[in-house]
C-alpha cells in the first residue's frame, strides 16, 4: 500500500507540473517496465503488461496489458506497442507485402501491427506466455528498459542460475555471475566497452569478470590513467600520466601487476596502433594475425587459425577438438557450451562448433535451449522427425 501511495503522488505531482498537454522523454517517476513485468509474472490468468506512458490520460505511466486486437492501419499517428512494429503486411500476421497482389485474394495488403524479430526485449517478453518469475523459474523471460531495449543484466535459470551481461539489441557481451553472487552486478564496463568498440574506437578499458569496472583504468592511446567507482566508471581521482600510475589510490601491483595492458589485449593493441599509423600515412594494412580478446583482456572465445575456427579459452589454451570453419565467416561462433563445460560443467550436447545443441534431451523428453544453454520450450517426448530447426519457433 505505502509503494502505491508513493506512486500516485509522485504521478499526481508531475500532471500537477506537465498538465494535460504534452509528456516530456523523462519522466520523473519510479514507476518503470520494471514493475509491468513483476505484475505480469505475479497474474493468475497468465496475462501480459507493458510499460504505457500515458499520453492520453494526463502523463501518469501504468502497466496496460496486451490485447488480441492490436491496432490495424497502424501509422505515424497510431504508433503500436512495445513489441510490436508497423509494417505492411498481408493481415496482422501475414506475410510482408508491397502491394495486394502480393496477397491472397482473401487479403489485403496493409500497415498493421506485427511482433518484432526476437532480438527485440519486448517481443521476446510477451512472447514468453509461461513464464512465471520466481526463484525457481526454468524458463527466461528478459528484462526490459521502458524504451523496450535489453537491460544490461539479465538472469537465466533462477536461484541456481547465472546473470550475463547484454547490449541494448539483446546481444550477449562480456560478464556473467552464478546468480548467488550478482547482487552488485552492473555491467556498465561492458556496457560502455562494446558500445566504444562499435564507433571503431581503440579501447583499453578494464571490466572485471561480471561487467563491471574494475578499479584502476587507463587509456593507452592517450597514456593516461585513473581510479574509477566499479559499479558505475565514476572517476574517484584525478586523472594522471600512465608513468605516475603508482600514486593511484587504487594502484596495486599484487593486483593489476606491473603492466596494464594483459596478454591478449596487448598483441591486440600494438596491431591496431601499427594499423592506425600506416592508416594515417594512407598505407592499408593487411592484419596477419588475429586477436579476440574478452573485455578483461585475456583470450576470447575463439581463434582463427586459416579457414578454421578454434573455441580457447581465457590462456589461448583450445578447448578440446571444437572447432569450425570461417570460410563463411565467424558470427555464428559463440563456444558457449565449450566453454561453459569446462568451467562449470554440464549434461548438455555440444555443437562440433562449441555452441550448444538448440534441440536436447535426457534419454526420454527432449527439449530446446537458447545459445546460453537455458531451457526454452516445454519437455516432451520427440517424434522421429523432430529435428533442431524444431527449436526455432521459440523465443
Amino acid at each position: 500500500m505505502i509503494k502505491l501511495l508513493k506512486y500516485f503522488f509522485s504521478a499526481l505531482s508531475f500532471y500537477v507540473v506537465y498538465g494535460q498537454s504534452q509528456c516530456p522523454s523523462v519522466l520523473i517517476t519510479n514507476f518503470s517496465q520494471d514493475n509491468c513485468t513483476s505484475f505480469s509474472a505475479s497474474n493468475s490468468n497468465n496475462e501480459s503488461f507493458y510499460y504505457d506512458l500515458g499520453v492520453t490520460e494526463n502523463c501518469i505511466p501504468r502497466c496496460k496489458k496486451y490485447s488480441s486486437e492490436l491496432p490495424k492501419n497502424c501509422s505515424l499517428d497510431m504508433k503500436c506497442v512495445l513489441g510490436y512494429s508497423c509494417q505492411k503486411t498481408c493481415g496482422s500476421n501475414g506475410d510482408s507485402c508491397l502491394s495486394n497482389d502480393d496477397c491472397l485474394p482473401e487479403e489485403e495488403c496493409d500497415f498493421n501491427c506485427v511482433p518484432e524479430n526476437k532480438r527485440s526485449c519486448m517481443a521476446y517478453h510477451i512472447n514468453r506466455d509461461s513464464y512465471r518469475d520466481t526463484y525457481w523459474t526454468a524458463k527466461f523471460k528478459p528484462s526490459c528498459s521502458n524504451d523496450g531495449s535489453w537491460q544490461a543484466k539479465q538472469c537465466k535459470g533462477g536461484l541456481y542460475g547465472r546473470c550475463m551481461c547484454f547490449d541494448p539489441s539483446g546481444k550477449r557481451i562480456f560478464g556473467e555471475a552464478p546468480f548467488s553472487e550478482a547482487s552488485s552486478m552492473t555491467c556498465a564496463c561492458s556496457r560502455r566497452k562494446a558500445e566504444l568498440e562499435t564507433k571503431n574506437k581503440i579501447v583499453t578499458l578494464h571490466c572485471d569478470a561480471q561487467g563491471n569496472f574494475e578499479p584502476l583504468q587507463c587509456d593507452k592511446v592517450s597514456k593516461q590513467c585513473w581510479c574509477v567507482e566499479p559499479a558505475t566508471g565514476d572517476p574517484t581521482s584525478t586523472v594522471v600520466p600512465e608513468k605516475a600510475i603508482e600514486s593511484l589510490p587504487c594502484f596495486s601491483v599484487h593486483t593489476f601487476g606491473t603492466q596494464y595492458l594483459r596478454q591478449c589485449e596487448s598483441k591486440d593493441f600494438a596491431q591496431q596502433m601499427i594499423r592506425k599509423k600506416l592508416n594515417n600515412h594512407g598505407v592499408i594494412h593487411v592484419i596477419e594475425e588475429f586477436f579476440m580478446c574478452d573485455f578483461d583482456g585475456s583470450y576470447g572465445r575463439f581463434t582463427i587459425e586459416g579457414e578454421n575456427v578454434y573455441c580457447t579459452w581465457r590462456n589461448s589454451s583450445k578447448i578440446g577438438s571444437y572447432q569450425g570453419s570461417s570460410q563463411f565467416g565467424y558470427g555464428d561462433f559463440n563456444c558457449n557450451c565449450a566453454r561453459d563445460f569446462l568451467k562449470y560443467g554440464h549434461n548438455h550436447v555440444c555443437l562440433s562448433s562449441g555452441n550448444y545443441k538448440p534441440l536436447q534431451t535426457d534419454g526420454t523428453v527432449w527439449y530446446c535451449v537458447d545459445e546460453d544453454g537455458f531451457t526454452k520450450s516445454n519437455y516432451d517426448q520427440k517424434p522421429d522427425d523432430i529435428e533442431d530447426s524444431y527449436c526455432l519457433k521459440y523465443y
